[in-house]
């Protein structure tokens, strides 16, 4: 798990304002998906400075937020401090969820490409209420990194990922105890872990790459009810 240092953590906003055009199109792909929380809990996995906590928020959800170092952001219900490549075990046992997202965070989590920690997947499934989304959005594994900032590839089809990537790593990196360990996901495989056949309470109903990176949404199904 990538740690914090009060460097990394300026450094942070300052990469997002680099790349806000990236960022935007991210929370629109989340405001497709959540249109209207009103009533509804979500679990925000990594909330880092918040910039997708108020989105959340302006859509209606209550939302509960965990990140490794950053505190609370403004308007969250509860924030916890824990990292969740352990798992979920911090949650109250009774802590029952509308909705998981998570938002350039896996990354940060996995030691290889191809899966979820077990304990999080396990958890993840654990805390979501029947007919719950879980959306997990992150840099694809495989991507080509273009030069670092002043030489970014312009193309409306090269702007998102790469070039988030690329800020990620001159800017935040380096202040990174220890530093990134350059895994990123496989977002197929991971849809297969969690989906029905491997992990039975969830299927997919989207997975797709985005301007800006690899989503998959998937709902938890009714298949094993009791």
């Amino acid at each position: 798990m990538t740690a914090f240092t009060l460097e990394r953590m300026d450094s942070y906003c300052e990469a997002e304002d680099l790349c806000p055009d990236a960022r935007l199109a991210e929370l629109e792909s989340f405001q497709a998906y959540l249109p209207d929380g009103t009533g509804k809990v979500i679990l925000e996995l990594g909330s880092g400075n918040g910039t997708l906590t108020k989105c959340l928020m302006d859509l209606g959800w209550t939302v509960d937020t965990v990140d490794i170092a950053f505190q609370a952001p403004p308007g969250a219900r509860n924030h916890y401090i824990a990292d969740i490549a352990n798992g979920l075990g911090f949650l109250p046992n009774d802590a029952a969820y509308d909705a998981v997202v998570s938002l350039a965070v896996l990354h940060h989590v996995v030691t290889e490409a191809t899966r979820l920690p077990t304990a999080l997947a396990r958890d993840i499934a654990a805390m979501t209420k029947l007919g719950a989304l879980v959306i997990l959005q992150d840099v694809p594994g495989g991507v080509a990194l273009p030069a670092m900032p002043g030489r970014l590839d312009s193309r409306p089809s090269a702007l998102g990922a790469a070039n988030t990537t690329a800020i990620f790593a001159e800017l935040v990196d380096p202040h990174s105890m220890p530093t990134h360990n350059g895994v990123y996901l496989q977002m197929d495989a991971i849809r297969a872990q969690l989906s029905i056949g491997k992990t039975p309470d969830f299927e997919a109903v989207a997975c797709f790459h985005y301007v800006c990176d690899w989503q998959i949404v998937l709902k938890k199904s009714f298949f094993g009810a009791v």
